[in-house]
């Protein structure tokens, strides 16, 4: 997982102060995900990395939905910052995915030519992206708002 800073908070006061999952389990997260373990067969036969931004799973269903709405939104906004590699899934979980070609003949093992492709498309998306980063910046922060903030204000009442 790779999250920007405030894309992990902690949904009973909103802190932003994670470095692990809380016992509560009351988070609220979107990132970027790579899982070898779940597209192991892909990586070793085709060489290719994928790369996605997710709506992370163990949300809460309200906060899932209010991503997914806010994202649907800007979609066309979203796409046009995509880089040729990435695509919109239509997915309310895994939200966009791209693709990177994995070079292991490039470098001295496997290992070493997945962490360069993850590396690209780290590039890609994030270091050389910042729309597409100010773009859902700006969904998590309403969807955290119109969930969270609200409930803490009515708790707080």
């Amino acid at each position: 997982m790779i999250f920007k800073h405030g894309w992990w908070r902690h949904t009973d006061d909103l802190s932003d102060v994670l470095h692990e999952r809380p016992d509560n389990r009351n988070d609220a997260r979107i990132g970027f995900h790579h899982r070898l373990e779940n597209d192991r067969e892909q990586a070793l036969r085709d060489n290719t990395l994928t790369l996605y931004f997710r709506n992370m799973g163990a949300n809460d269903q309200s906060f899932i939905d209010a991503v997914s709405d806010h994202f649907d939104a800007q979609a066309d906004a979203i796409e046009a910052t995509l880089p040729d590699t990435a695509s919109l899934t239509g997915n309310k979980r895994n939200m966009i995915s791209a693709e990177y070609d994995i070079a292991p003949d490039e470098y001295n093992d496997f290992f070493a030519a997945y962490i360069a492709a993850l590396e690209k498309g780290f590039t890609d998306l994030v270091v050389e992206n910042p729309k597409l980063i100010a773009i859902l910046d700006d969904i998590y922060t309403d969807a955290v708002a119109e969930i969270y903030d609200t409930q803490i204000t009515m708790s707080t009442q």
